[in-house]
């Protein structure tokens, strides 16, 4: 058995709670009870909050899938792949928009699971 691959898929599990627990509360709640916000985007914003708590579940599943011996390598990849680019697409809109670092922390989420996908890829 990929431990390491284990591992990436507790922290991806790990992370799409804090984004359901905490995200939902401080995020899609919110903006669900924005009355001056057009519905559209409101509504629109809180589709794209469960779309990234099924990708991130859909990232976990990918990595608990090829940690079993004999089976393909391929959505440990691909679960790679999305962690690395999620830290990525966080760490450009903060460049791009001069956030902190602190206020936008996603990336620190995302780093270690790419970390952990990418030594169980090389091992």
């Amino acid at each position: 058995m990929n431990t390491w691959f284990v591992g990436a898929g507790i922290l991806g599990v790990l992370v799409m709670l804090i984004h359901l627990f905490l995200g939902g509360r401080e995020i899609a709640r919110p903006t669900l009870n924005d009355g001056d916000m057009p519905s559209v985007v409101r509504y629109t914003n809180y589709f794209c909050w469960h779309l990234v708590t099924l990708s991130l579940g859909l990232m976990s599943a990918g990595f608990f899938y090829s940690a079993f011996p004999q089976t393909p390598v391929a959505p440990a990849v691909a679960a790679l792949l999305f962690a690395s680019a999620a830290a990525f697409l966080c760490l450009g809109v903060n460049f791009r928009f001069s956030l902190k670092q602190a206020h936008h922390p996603q990336w620190l989420l995302f780093l270690p699971i790419a970390a952990a996908g990418a030594i169980g890829i090389f091992q």
